[in-house]
Parts: C-alpha cells; structure tokens; sequence
C-alpha cells in the first residue's frame, strides 16, 4: 500500500494541473467568448493610480461605458458603471453574440479617490482633449483648468489611446447632473446620422431627452466625444438627473439597447 500511495502522491499535482488548464486557459483568454471578464488597465493617473477597465465579450461589434472622469463630484457615474460589470458578470447571457463591451468604471481615478473634480494636477480631464481645446476652460460659467495643451495629462493620453485603438462602434461617457444625452460633434457641426439614431433609440430607452447643438449655457471646450466625433466613432455624453441616483433601470435598459444596435446581422 505504501508504495501506491507514494506513487499517487507523485502524480497528484501532475493531475491537478492537467484540471486546471482549462480554467486558466479561460481567464487568460478571457475575451475569447461571451461570459468571460478581462480585467486590463488603459495606464496611471498623474497621481499615480491605475485607471481599470473590464471587458465582456467578443467581436468586432464594441462598445465603450466610461464613467468618472470628472471623479468624485460625479461619484454616482463610476458606481453606476461598476454595477454594469457586476450585472455582466452575474448576466453574461445579455451580451449579443459578436459584440464586446468595455467599461471604464473611473476614467478620473484621482478625483474619484479625492472626492475632486479634476486629476492630481488640479485639471478637468473633460477640457483636455484636443478638441477646440482652450486654456480658457468653463465648468458651470466657472473658469476651469484645462491643463498647458490638449492632452497634456496621462489619463486622456490613456483614454485617447484605447478609445480610438479598439475600433468602437459607440462611446457613452457617463456624467451627472443635466438629466440629458448630449451628442458629440466635430467642430460644432452636425451629428452623423448613425449616432443621431443611436442617440434616439438611447434616449427612449433611458427617458432622458437628448440635445445635439452643444452644452447650452456656455462652450464646452476640449471634450472627449467631441474628440471621438471628429475621428468618426459615435460619442456622447449620458447625464444622469442628479449626483446620487444611478438610476439603474433606466440605464440598463439604455445600456443593453446599444448592444443590440451593434450586434452583428
């Protein structure tokens, strides 16, 4: 007996390897199929922290949800996306075949740890995209910090990168509190077609009433959908009513209506 089971002994990690390839073949390939979450980080802040992402699903067919670039003034965007991933995960089923979905819980992870509205740099990563980037920069009326030059900082530098690398087909930033779906354009000039109806389609699944002529009240400068408009890839910004309610259900519905726009035919 002594000998068998010495012998046992020395294989059993041999079979536990062999059990195990499979799952670590999954997380390491976790964008291989429908289900599986890959965790990935786009680069650092200027404060130094890891601005995270995670992706669901496979395809050429992709969508970007980015909240928290304007941190923890906006706290309710990045829960509001973290509570996306963990629908994704305990609901992998919702997401189409051949379409993959990346969310970006906090684009501003300074600001989100801060409780601020800009990075460690004191800069509003919303005015720093090149864009009719300005060094005279606007928050509610309010002078605002744009940073030196059009992506001067290390989280837009992060975010243009991974944006417009991946072959998005739909870009949602998430901010609050305006109650609207805002459309990215270039230079001030019409929405395409494309992401008028996939901002119409957003709006009456979300009930929130969209706006294609700007901001409103005042210019908005170096924003990132403008940015993504001008290189063709629909962007908007999705306002929720206020800064505490992540007004989950609306959203979701919103959230799941884009992938099914992209899904492949």
């Amino acid at each position: 007996m002594i000998p068998r089971l010495r012998a046992f002994v020395a294989v059993l990690p041999v079979v536990c390897l062999l059990f195990s390839i499979p799952l670590l073949s999954s997380r390491a390939g976790a964008g291989a199929m429908p289900g599986f979450e890959e965790d990935f980080q786009l680069g650092s802040s200027a404060g130094g922290r890891p601005i995270v992402g995670h992706r669901f699903g496979s395809g050429d067919a992709k969508v970007a949800l980015v909240g928290g670039i304007h941190g923890g003034r906006e706290s309710n965007t990045t829960r509001l996306v973290e509570t996306a991933v963990a629908y994704f995960r305990d609901h992998p089923d919702q997401i189409p075949p051949g379409v993959q979905v990346d969310l970006v819980p906090c684009a501003n992870p300074d600001g989100c740890d801060s409780g601020r509205r800009t990075n460690a740099h004191g800069v509003d990563l919303n005015r720093n995209w090149d864009s009719d980037w300005s060094p005279d920069a606007y928050w509610g009326g309010m002078p605002i910090n744009a940073g030196p030059h059009a992506f001067s900082e290390p989280e837009t530098q992060s975010l243009r990168d991974f944006l417009t690398g991946e072959g998005f087909g739909a870009v949602a930033f998430y901010h609050s509190a305006a109650a609207r779906i805002f459309v990215g354009t270039c230079g001030g000039g019409d929405a395409p077609e494309k992401t008028i109806d996939m901002v119409e389609r957003l709006s009456h699944a979300t009930s929130y009433l969209y706006w294609t002529g700007g901001f409103g009240g005042y210019a908005v400068t170096g924003a990132a959908s403008d940015y993504l408009a001008c290189r063709d890839i629909p962007a908007f910004d999705v306002e929720l009513t206020d800064t505490s309610d992540i007004e989950w259900e609306n959203n979701l519905r919103g959230i799941l209506v884009l992938l099914q726009m992209l899904r492949p035919a």
